[in-house]
Parts: C-alpha cells; sequence; structure tokens
C-alpha cells in the first residue's frame, strides 16, 4: 500500500494534497477492495483504479463506459487500455 501511496505523490500531488492525511490509507484500502472484487489483479490495474478513483469519484467504476470491463479474463488489460484511452481523451479536449 505504501508503494501506491507514494506513485500517488508523484503522479497526482494536487489530488492527494486535498485528502485529509488521516484518511488516505483508508481510500487507498477501499479503492484496492473494489478494485480486487472487480477482478483486478496486477499492481498496475490496481494502481490505476484508485487512481482513478481518487480523479473521477469513488463511483467512477459504475458509469456506462466500464459495464462490460470487469471481471473477465483479462480485465487489468482492458481496464488500462479503457482509462488510458479516456484520460488521452481529456487532455486532448483541455489542449483545445
Amino acid at each position: 500500500m505504501r508503494e501506491i501511496e507514494n506513485s500517488l505523490w508523484a503522479n497526482v500531488p494536487d489530488t492527494m494534497s486535498r485528502i485529509h492525511p488521516v484518511l488516505i490509507e483508508q481510500k487507498i484500502s477501499e479503492g484496492l477492495n473494489t478494485a480486487e472484487s472487480l477482478g483486478l489483479t496486477d499492481d498496475h490495474g490496481l494502481y490505476r483504479f484508485v487512481e482513478s478513483q481518487l480523479l473521477l469519484g469513488d463511483r467512477f467504476w459504475q458509469h456506462e463506459v466500464f459495464k462490460d470491463t470487469w471481471n473477465q479474463a483479462k480485465t487489468d488489460a482492458v481496464f488500462v487500455a479503457q482509462i488510458q484511452a479516456i484520460t488521452q481523451g481529456l487532455m486532448n479536449e483541455g489542449s483545445r
């Protein structure tokens, strides 16, 4: 869990700075539990889920876009590809 927290501080420091320090471990733990219940297993997929939850909201994973993502044979790969495409799309929109 410490590695995830360190990565979050490195990659999304503004978001992390808005979370009360006492709640950081709890938010990460809850995110990991949800991610695992949805079928994510590899470190990168778990990290991206927690990061996405912090950036997009606790229930982002319930959005229509993700309805066919969870509990598949390759859940990690499918989710990471989807979240990268969404993130890239948001970055492209922001640069216009």
